[in-house]
């Protein structure tokens, strides 16, 4: 029953392509304000995209800087302060 529904939409769709035809949108008309509100969205997509693939890699920066200076002795970056108190300088 299926096979025989196949090649009779085909037939179909071949009969009507010259009226089957996309809107302006999917065309792309360059006056249509379908088209210029569509291009704004992508691009505000892209730009929020942008931003949080922006926050990874300075969160991966910021755990590679803080792993390299946590990685060396203490004593490397402590010192005494004026009180007497052992400190670590982190930054």
């Amino acid at each position: 029953m299926k096979i025989t529904r196949i090649p009779f939409i085909l037939s179909v769709l071949v009969a009507l392509q010259g009226t089957i035809v996309a809107c302006p949108n999917c065309y792309g008309a360059p006056g249509s304000p379908l088209t210029d509100g569509m291009n704004t969205a992508i691009l505000i997509m892209l730009g929020i995209t942008g931003f949080v693939f922006g926050l990874f890699i300075v969160f991966f920066v910021m755990l590679r800087k803080r792993s390299r200076l946590f990685s060396g002795h203490p004593s490397d970056k402590a010192f005494v302060n004026e009180k007497g108190v052992l400190q670590w300088n982190i930054f």
